[in-house]
């Protein structure tokens, strides 16, 4: 890799010097004043700011491509687009889309895609907003503006131009990754920078709510929120897939086996499973269906800023939504769920595939509280109790 030099004419007014025996002069270059060398034919020797390296093409042809100022973000530029000229050479890989089209135009595209793979109008009326908004601050116009990104900006933009509350802002820099590697995934660029590492474990702590806590949230929410947030407790399923929910989703023939289905592509670990359903939740379900008429089950809810929306019922059941145990949000109806079938007997292997959780550890990960300290008088009172058969052990010495 290497920094180009290229000429430029002096201004006649301006003031020149000479350091050991090397003629320079003043021009402003680079957003700032500067003393550049004076090239054997008179004119100011400038160095470009961005690394240039060279790119053996699929077809063979070696070319000089632009990448960017920090040197270690253009070595690995320079990696990611000769590793994807060598797949497409091998056939590993088609050749890199060369669109036309504007960074506004691409996020239409994306938005379009996101809908056709289920996603609620609740999350993209909140979601894209803030993509468009971070594409203008981070200047994005044009392809090789997004090309061009480094490391740098990225972080520039997180600390200094983000609005609002760290969770917020967190959930600013995903949907950008996520945009990004969506634009690799269609070839349009080359590879994803380097983001930067935040911690948002403190505003994320989230509390369970008991089944006493969870009736009352229901009784004082209006229809079909309050049938919303049972469903929930009762399927510790995501809000996401709960929102999209159609009729032919659900098995309400036999209420003693009354079933739904989360479909993998509405699920964000993209496992689809069967969960029962409470058969008391069922006449309710069935009114739902009735109104659906051929939407999503809850399209009145889907509209609606949930956070906001759950915070005024917890106010109207009067439900503290933040204490020292951490804050009562949708996603702790799920939370709920889990906590009591766990305390209820229920194996944790059937929690872990009626929740979707990947691994037993992801599970404990999340839900700490179901730790053997969190029942230490039940385990203590099994443990500490005498044995039926007072015969003692017989110890047997090893041969």
């Amino acid at each position: 890799m290497h920094k180009p030099k290229y000429t430029r004419r002096i201004p006649s007014d301006a003031e020149y010097k000479t350091v050991k025996g090397k003629r320079f002069v003043r021009i402003f270059t680079g957003g700032k004043w500067q003393w550049v060398p004076v090239s054997k034919g008179g004119l100011a020797l400038l160095q470009h700011r961005l690394w240039h390296g060279r790119l053996r093409l699929a077809t063979g042809r070696v070319i000089t491509i632009k990448l960017l100022r920090d040197r270690e973000s253009s070595e690995s530029m320079l990696r990611a687009r000769q590793a994807h000229e060598d797949a497409v050479r091998t056939g590993r890989a088609l050749a890199a889309s060369k669109s036309e089209e504007t960074v506004a135009e691409l996020i239409d595209r994306y938005e379009a895609e996101k809908r056709l793979e289920g996603l609620t109008e609740a999350y993209i009326a909140t979601t894209w907003p803030r993509l468009r908004e971070a594409a203008a601050k981070l200047k994005w116009e044009t392809i090789e503006d997004v090309r061009q990104t480094e490391p740098q900006q990225i972080s520039k933009w997180f600390t200094m131009n983000a609005r609002g509350a760290l969770g917020t802002k967190i959930k600013r820099l995903v949907i950008v990754k996520q945009f990004m590697k969506w634009l690799m995934d269609q070839e349009i660029i080359f590879r994803v920078p380097r983001f930067p590492k935040v911690s948002d474990k403190v505003t994320n702590q989230r509390r369970a709510l008991s089944p006493d806590q969870i009736e009352e949230l229901a009784n004082a929410s209006p229809w079909p929120r309050s049938l919303l947030y049972r469903l929930a407790f009762a399927t510790l399923a995501r809000r996401g897939a709960l929102l999209a929910l159609r009729v032919e989703d659900l098995d309400l023939s036999d209420p003693a086996k009354a079933t739904v289905v989360l479909i993998p592509r509405k699920s964000k670990t993209k496992r689809g499973q069967r969960v029962p359903i409470p058969a008391k939740l069922v006449p309710d379900l069935k009114r739902l269906v009735q109104q659906a008429k051929g939407r999503p089950i809850f399209w009145k809810v889907a509209t609606l800023n949930m956070s906001n929306t759950f915070k005024a019922d917890l106010k109207r059941a009067r439900i503290e939504h933040q204490t020292e145990d951490g804050a009562a949000v949708f996603h702790s109806l799920r939370h709920s769920g889990a906590t009591h079938l766990a305390k209820s007997g229920v194996s944790l292997m059937l929690i872990k595939e009626m929740g979707g959780w990947g691994s037993l550890k992801m599970l404990f990960k999340h839900y700490a509280h179901l730790s053997p300290m969190s029942d230490r008088a039940a385990i203590d009172a099994v443990m500490n109790a005498e044995p039926a058969s007072q015969e003692k052990l017989k110890i047997f010495k090893q041969p």
